[in-house]
């Protein structure tokens, strides 16, 4: 823990440049809220205390991350509501009441730097107490400064003030080291300089720039800490620049895999989101799309243009090409696709074999069963060692209710079947082809629905020479 360190999030904004109905800090960047990766990173940090100002959609914010935790920080996140955005100085006096009594320093945040790292704040808080300031603001230099505020300094660590494009002059609109937002105070100095803030600037707003100046009066050391790599200090105000976060976020997770021991052959055309598990040497080929809270065991294969979605999948699984699951528990050993779709709910054993154009949903495989190609299982319970024939259905739906079949072990269940649950096709049992299951199958029994074949003799021949003659007739009509 940073000895005496609490954190305070400025996430209040309204987000007018994203042009959405959804607050700009619960948009999504490689899976996950921005806002999130700023929980994070600061938990990481394991501070005293982690407190986030809301404001546009407070009431949505908070219901988001109300259960929020991360790794060793345990405490409870607190929400302040800044009721009027009128400016970051505002939006940080909002937490005073909250943070009354608390005593050390506050690290500052912006909830829009979804790629902020810990390694980052940790050099800013060390070089923060080592050049013992007061103040020390978080800087970066960029070629196009665009709408960030420009630092003007007076020598090497000392800095004058922070000027917003707006309220600049020619010679300071040139300065390319900007204000990343990001601060560093102790917290009773911080609190008293707050309520110097005046609104003599452009957008008649509390800035918290202005303390830089403030501090300086008072004889207090004001610096900055400038980070050498602009990109981690991102922050996203249009949904091109989300865009370029969530890019960011995505190489850096494909990078720690690749680290890790996991084989990605294209990270260009490979998204797997931040919250994914994967296993040494298992290997992802172009194209798949891996999401959620996904799952996966070591030496897998997840061939080209598969999709993952909260699926916990067991070592030595081989997914073929085009193949869809979500919401699935898959064990070892197991073969999927190509072309197979899981919906929800499913549970599969060991070494099963879902094939080419096979759905399920809400359904379970025993070990070692099968169903290679063409078929619907949903809502069903089948054992281990079952053989599901091509072209089988389970008619699980009636119109107003969902139905449950069973299929118990070692049964057979041949091609182009119907099974019309609710019905239980006992142990050892096979179903003839051509079949539709109505009723319960005992243990051994031989399931046959079909109609009895007929054959008439020469019925073909004669059928050919009388359409011959019809074709004869047409031509001398012509």
């Amino acid at each position: 823990m940073k000895k005496g360190l609490h954190i305070l999030i400025l996430a209040a904004g309204q987000g007018k440049r994203m042009k959405s109905a959804v607050p700009k800090v619960l948009h999504k960047a490689n899976g996950k809220p921005v806002l999130q990766y700023i929980l994070d990173t600061a938990a990481d940090l394991d501070p005293l205390s982690i407190t986030v100002v809301v404001g546009h959609h407070a009431e949505s914010v908070t219901e988001w991350f109300k259960n929020y935790k991360s790794g060793s920080f345990d405490a409870e996140i607190h929400f302040v509501e800044q009721k009027q955005q009128n400016g970051t100085g505002d939006a940080v006096a909002s937490a005073v009441t909250q943070l009354a009594g608390a005593e050390g320093d506050l690290l500052i945040l912006c909830g829009d730097t979804p790629l902020i790292t810990s390694v980052l704040l940790e050099e800013f808080y060390d070089h923060y107490k080592k050049e013992n300031l007061d103040l020390s603001v978080l800087t970066m230099e960029l070629d196009d400064p665009r709408a960030y505020g420009r630092i003007v300094r007076g020598g090497k660590n000392e800095i004058r003030k922070i000027v917003e494009q707006r309220d600049a002059n020619a010679e300071e609109i040139k300065i390319k080291e900007v204000n990343s937002g990001i601060y560093l105070s102790d917290l009773r100095t911080l609190f008293s300089a707050l309520e110097k803030l005046g609104k003599d600037n452009a957008q008649g707003e509390y800035y918290l720039p202005d303390l830089i100046e403030i501090y300086r009066r008072e004889g207090r050391n004001a610096g900055a800490f400038k980070w050498h790599t602009a990109k981690d200090l991102l922050g996203i105000n249009n949904r091109m620049e989300l865009a370029e976060a969530d890019a960011c976020l995505r190489m850096r997770k494909l990078r720690s895999l690749m680290e890790n021991c996991v084989t990605i052959y294209d990270p260009a055309t490979t998204y797997i989101e931040d919250d994914v598990r994967i296993g040494q040497d298992t290997i992802v080929y172009p194209g798949v799309v891996i999401r959620g809270k996904t799952e996966i065991g070591e030496n897998c294969e997840i061939r080209h243009y598969s999709i993952l979605e909260n699926v916990i999948l067991g070592s030595g699984c081989v997914i073929y090409p085009f193949s869809h699951l979500e919401n699935s528990v898959i064990g070892e050993a197991a073969s999927i696709g190509p072309f197979s779709r899981l919906r929800p709910g499913n549970k599969l054993g060991k070494k099963v074999k879902v094939g080419n154009f096979v759905e399920m949903k809400n359904s379970t495989l025993g070990d070692n069963s099968k169903s290679s190609h063409l078929t619907y299982l949903g809502d069903a319970e089948v054992g281990e060692n079952v053989n599901v024939g091509a072209g089988t259905i389970t008619c699980n739906y009636d119109g107003w209710q969902k139905h449950k079949t069973v299929i118990k072990n070692g049964a057979f269940i041949g091609s182009n079947t119907e099974i019309v649950a609710p019905v239980v096709i006992g142990e050892g049992a096979v179903v003839a082809a051509g079949t539709t299951v109505t009723d319960d199958v005992p243990d051994d029994a031989l399931a046959v629905s079909r109609v009895e074949q007929k054959n008439i003799p020469g019925w073909a021949a004669k059928k050919r020479a009388k359409m011959e003659a019809q074709n004869n007739k047409e031509k001398d009509k012509d």
